[in-house]
This record gives C-alpha cells, structure tokens and sequence, in this order.
C-alpha cells in the first residue's frame, strides 16, 4: 500500500502524529529523519527558529562552540547588511558614523599616552623581575605593532586598511633593545648597581 511515495509521505506523517509511535524511535533514528526534513533551506530555517525558541534548547545548543561562532557570525552579517542599506539610503549617515569613530581613535591614542604620562615616571628606578620585563617587552611589541598599523593608512591619503588587527597582532614583535631609555632595568644591572 505504501509503494507509491504520496501513499507514503502521507502515511509516514500520520504515524509521526502519535506519541506512542514516536516514542519508540531512536534518538539517532529521529535526528536522521529530522535532517532529511529539513534539506530545504526554508523549512530548517523555520525548524531552527522554532527550536530556539526553547530557552533550555537555546542555552545548550550555544555551549557548542561551533554554533555559537555561527549565530555570532550571522548576526555580524545581519548587521553590515543592515548598516549598508542604510548607508545607501542616507549617505549622510555615513559622514556622522565617521566623525563619531575618528573621534574615538583621536581620544584612544590621548588617553593612551596620558595614562602611560601617570603610570611610568612612577615605575622609574624600581626593580622587576626577569618575567615582568619579559610581559612589558611583549606588550611593547603589541603597542608597536598597533601603532604600526594605524599609521600608514591614517596619514596616506587613499590607503584603506589592508590587513586585520589580529593578522598584525600575531607579527608584533617584542622591544629586545636592552638599552632603550625606560623604567625596566635588567636585573643584572640592578644587582651590579647595588652596594
């Protein structure tokens, strides 16, 4: 009776309606038959949104850290879709955008420099261990690596950013210049220099 496949579909579907039918399937049988389902994009989006809709189906599936690189990744989609509509639509949404983010990189770099102004002359003539000037050389070669990057296409006119951050982050290079003027002493120097 069930050769033909409508005779089937129809007949699968109705035995799925009963609760004690289903109750006898498998966990692995019943996620093979919820994927074959869901091959159209449509229906597993509509599948998916109803799940989350779950808030204990939600909180578990976003341990998986896969998924929630996905859903985090589909949102920052989401949203340059959105911005550029809005860009296209109003222009001057763009200049003001621009404005706001000059501004924040101009009051990053001042409230960099005042904040090593308070911390450094401080730090001047005090000792440190081998492994606290080994952190602050590798957090130099950050804050070179940075400055590097921002450079360039900041003061060439046209140069767009090239490269990501943490491309250029992961090639920072640590200060090995033991002469450098500075408030980190190496220990050798500062037991010789002791009476």
């Amino acid at each position: 009776m069930t050769r033909d496949d409508e005779v089937a579909a129809q007949v699968a579907t109705d035995l799925l309606k009963r609760p004690a039918v289903t109750e006898h399937v498998t966990p692995a049988e019943k996620v093979r038959v919820v994927t074959e389902l869901t091959r159209d994009d449509t229906v597993a989006q509509q599948i998916t949104t109803d799940l989350l809709r779950r808030p204990a189906v939600a909180r578990k599936t976003m341990w998986d850290d896969t998924t929630r690189m996905l859903v985090n990744r589909a949102q920052f989609d989401n949203s340059n879709e959105t911005r550029d509509r809005i860009w296209e639509r109003t222009p001057a949404v763009r200049a003001i955008e621009h404005t706001i983010e000059y501004l924040d990189l101009v009051g990053s770099c001042h409230g960099f420099v005042a904040t090593l102004g308070r911390l450094v002359p401080p730090l001047r003539g005090q000792e440190f261990t081998e492994d606290e000037r080994e952190t602050v050389r590798r957090q130099i070669g950050r804050v070179r690596a940075a400055a590097d990057w921002l450079e360039e296409p900041s003061t060439t006119a046209g140069s767009p950013w090239t490269s990501s951050w943490s491309s250029c982050s992961k090639a920072s290079r640590p200060c090995r210049d033991a002469g450098r003027p500075g408030p980190w002493p190496s220990t050798t120097a500062a037991s010789s220099a002791s009476p």
